[in-house]
Parts: C-alpha cells; structure tokens; sequence
C-alpha cells in the first residue's frame, strides 16, 4: 500500500534552494549590507518555525542544501560584523552586540596576579602525611 503524505504539502522546491543561494550571492557580490536569516524567510514567504524545521539536522524535514546555506550565509554576516566594528566608520558597539548574539562570540579579559612589585607570588609548602591532632 503507499503512503499517503499527510498534512499540506510542503513549500520547499527546488526553486527554494535556488532562491536561497541567490539571496547569498547578491551579498556576496558588491553589497557591504548583512544578510540575515529574517531578511532570507521575507523573500521565500516562509515563517521562523519552517525555517526551523528545514535546517534542523534531526529533523524530520531537514534539508542539507538549504542548511549548507544558511550556514554561508551566517559566517558571511560574522565576517562583515568583524570588519564593520574594526571600521572607523562605524560605531563598533551594535555589531558587537551581534557578534555575541548571534555568533557566539564573548569578551574576555586576562588576569595576571603578581606578588609585590611584579615578583612571583609565593609558593605555600603543604606537609603531606601528618596529622594535626598528634599529640
């Protein structure tokens, strides 16, 4: 007996893929603007959660292809955040907050602890193996 697919069909075509990749090649190609995942559903007339269900690896309608670009297009954004916060055009501070949003990148800072005037601190001798309470 064959299957019957259940539910409305699916909107992913060919055209799909095909309309994806050229959202990222139009970014690739001499804009400075970001691509976005948001901007990427506006044009293929999707919502967030097909978006979703598409390019999860586990999941039941997963879709290599599309997944692949999505993630082109994300490392294409991270790369143009980079350089628009090292611009002295910009103000750095809102592709920073991007950057740690959605690309998972945090601020560190870095600890040196000195004993007095920069020497090392000193080392504390443990003594293994007694006993406190001996009397």
């Amino acid at each position: 007996m064959d299957k019957r697919p259940v539910g409305p069909p699916s909107k992913y075509t060919d055209a799909t893929l095909v309309l994806a990749t050229e959202y990222l090649d139009k970014y690739r190609e001499g804009s400075t603007k970001l691509p976005t995942i948001e901007e990427l559903i506006d044009v293929l007339d999707i919502t967030w959660e097909t978006m979703s269900q598409w390019t999860k690896p586990d999941g039941k309608y997963f879709k290599p292809e599309l997944s692949e670009t999505i993630k082109k297009i994300k490392n294409l954004q991270k790369y143009r955040l980079q350089h628009l916060g090292l611009s002295k055009d910009y103000n750095a501070s809102m592709p920073i907050i991007l950057l740690k949003a959605n690309h998972g990148m945090i601020e560190t800072s870095r600890q040196e602890i000195t004993g007095k005037d920069g020497k090392d601190l000193p080392t504390p001798i443990l003594q293994v193996g007694t006993d406190v309470d001996e009397e």
